[in-house]
């Protein structure tokens, strides 16, 4: 179902970029062309248990336009669009749909592609070749996470759609031969949509609650008044759900009955954080 969301996810992504190229042609602000690897961990619990951990490595390619290097006081803006993947280790356990309470230690691989976009505005108080800021804007991430099977086990797949708003203040400095920027803030899902696709089970659609969480990025522009400047960013993101509102669980579009009790599924509480690094080259 959120394949189609997916595609309009490219479309925006690529209609950021042809937005960016117009406005290098009118204007003195930056576009830049970003790529990098982060580090990427999801959690999951229940009643303070941890069920699941997945970790590892995700390349990470954007495009932005923002004018964050204005050394004068004035309004600020940025939008980003990028494209993530990658395949991490999962490290969990796996449950049977026909009898859910029986779960055994399992080990295997998750593949992700997703997409994002984000808009920002602000304000930027500056004095000198420095300056502080306030901002705020709203994002929209789409990812598709899928879980391999193995060893009698089946896989699984899930596709997740979030709105959600950022809030937070920054510090730029401008020196003679580079300049740095300095962004931190709560991130807050305000809109989350989660579908499961089953193998042994109808799909489910699930709705967890956003909880605030946290963000922060570094950047350090080298060179700054050059031609082609690039850049080194250095970044942490977060979300945090609650766990989700049951659901009724069917098979072929009745109920699932298990020793005379109805099943209900849910996602459980879960947690990702991302800590990542990339490079930018800007064109003016």
């Amino acid at each position: 179902m959120l394949n189609n969301t997916m595609l309009a996810g490219v479309t925006l992504v690529l209609a950021t970029l042809g937005l960016g190229q117009g406005a290098y042609a009118l204007s003195s602000d930056n576009f830049s062309v970003q790529v990098g690897a982060e580090s990427f961990y999801w959690r999951e619990f229940d009643a303070g248990l941890r069920l699941l951990e997945e970790k590892g490595a995700r390349l990470r390619v954007g495009v932005g336009l923002d004018n964050f290097q204005r050394v004068d006081s004035g309004f600020l803006y940025g939008m980003d669009g990028a494209v993530h993947l990658g395949r991490v280790d999962y490290d969990g356990q796996a449950c049977s749909v026909v009898n859910p309470a029986q779960c055994v230690p399992y080990k295997s691989d998750t593949d992700y592609f997703g997409l994002e976009l984000e808009g920002l505005g602000g304000f930027r108080f500056a004095q000198a070749k420095h300056g502080v800021e306030i901002f705020g804007g709203m994002g929209v991430d789409s990812w598709l996470r899928k879980i391999k099977a193995g060893d009698g086990v089946a896989g699984a797949k899930e596709e997740y759609f979030v709105l959600n708003s950022k809030f937070g203040a920054g510090f730029f400095h401008r020196l003679d031969s580079w300049s740095y920027h300095l962004q931190a803030g709560i991130k807050y899902p305000f809109y989350v949509y989660e579908y499961v696709l089953q193998d042994t089970a109808d799909d489910l659609d699930l709705s967890p609650r956003g909880r605030a969480s946290g963000f922060a990025n570094f950047r350090v522009n080298l060179a700054p008044r050059a031609r082609n400047p690039v850049s080194l960013i250095v970044y942490y993101d977060s979300y945090r759900f609650a766990e989700s509102d049951l659901e009724l669980q069917t098979v072929n579009g009745a109920p699932l009955v298990i020793a005379g009790n109805t099943y209900y599924a849910r996602q459980p509480e879960s947690r990702q954080d991302v800590f990542g690094i990339q490079l930018a080259i800007q064109f003016r």
